[in-house]
This record gives C-alpha cells, sequence and structure tokens, in this order.
C-alpha cells in the first residue's frame, strides 16, 4: 500500500468508529423519535373512549408527538409503539391537614378515574409488545376484545390487581 492510501484508509477507519461510538452523528441533531400517524390516530380514538376525569391523559392531544405522551413508549428505531403503560394511580390517602368533605371528593374523583373497558382500537397498535393495565380490584377490563386483533407482537400484559377478586387476567 503507497503512503496516500494507508492514510485515507486510516481516516476512514477513524470516521467508522467515530460514527459507531456517536449514533447521531450523522443526524442534524434531531433525534428525536415521531409517532406514526396510524398510531397517534389509534391512541388517540382510545383515549376518546376511556374515562378520565383526573386528566392523567391531558398530553394525548391533537398533533403532538405520540411517543412523547404519558404513558406512551416508542421503538427508538422503528417508532412504532411499543409500550402503553395505563395503569390506576393508587387510591388519595387521607391528609389531615384537609377537612372530610374534600377527602371525600378526591376518593369520589379516584373512583370516576377508573380506565374502564378498552375498546378494540387498541388492536390496531399491531407493533405493541406490552401493555400494562394495573389496577386494583375495582378496575375491571375487557381484554379479551382488544387482545384479538393485537396479532402476534404482543408480549406481556400486565393486569395485576391488588385484591383478586373481581379482576379479570
Amino acid at each position: 500500500m503507497d503512503g496516500s492510501l494507508r492514510v485515507v484508509s486510516f481516516l476512514f477507519l477513524g470516521f467508522l468508529i467515530i460514527a459507531s461510538i456517536h449514533p447521531n452523528f450523522f443526524s442534524s441533531g434531531e433525534s428525536k423519535v415521531r409517532c406514526i400517524e396510524s398510531q397517534r390516530q389509534t391512541i388517540l380514538m382510545f383515549k376518546q373512549h376511556i374515562r378520565d376525569p383526573l386528566n392523567r391523559l391531558a398530553s394525548w392531544v391533537g398533533d403532538e408527538n405520540c411517543c412523547e405522551w404519558v404513558g406512551v413508549v416508542c421503538h427508538n428505531v422503528t417508532s412504532h409503539v411499543h409500550q402503553l403503560h395505563l395503569r390506576s394511580f393508587p387510591a388519595p390517602s387521607y391528609d389531615y391537614s384537609t377537612d372530610v368533605d374534600t377527602y371525600d371528593a378526591k376518593i369520589e374523583a379516584y373512583e370516576r378515574s377508573k380506565f374502564g373497558v378498552i375498546p378494540y382500537h387498541l388492536g390496531n397498535l399491531s407493533n405493541l409488545h406490552y401493555l400494562n393495565l394495573e389496577g386494583d380490584k375495582q378496575t375491571l377490563f375487557l381484554v379479551r376484545v382488544a387482545v384479538v386483533k393485537l396479532h402476534t407482537s404482543l408480549h406481556s400484559i400486565d393486569i395485576q390487581c391488588q385484591l383478586f377478586i373481581s379482576c379479570h387476567p
């Protein structure tokens, strides 16, 4: 090998090493994963069919990137919705600095905040691998309706309950 070819080979090897160490080397700095439009629409349709009086899904709006929404995890290469975390939040604990009526109002809002039945639209997320529907004993989910269309991509459904009396895995 002559000297100039050796230098070019060395520079090319160095370039490959730097590119492999810094995955965003070729990007313009905009490395955010963008949501696939059809999957964003599916999530928005799903949201229309659930109760959310505590506004936990407030980030699920309009033309925003659904990969940045609370509870939504997208695959960092394919941008497919990969995970949905829709677990119920724990009931509010009693705050001794508030009166009983305020606490009762919080409990009532919590009881109304149960997500309810999973609509069939969730089945359109064909690349969904993990679905977390963990809830308490009063949270009932009709999972079969959604899972029928989820094909083989779904690897895990978490439907744990604090009490197993009325939960349907």
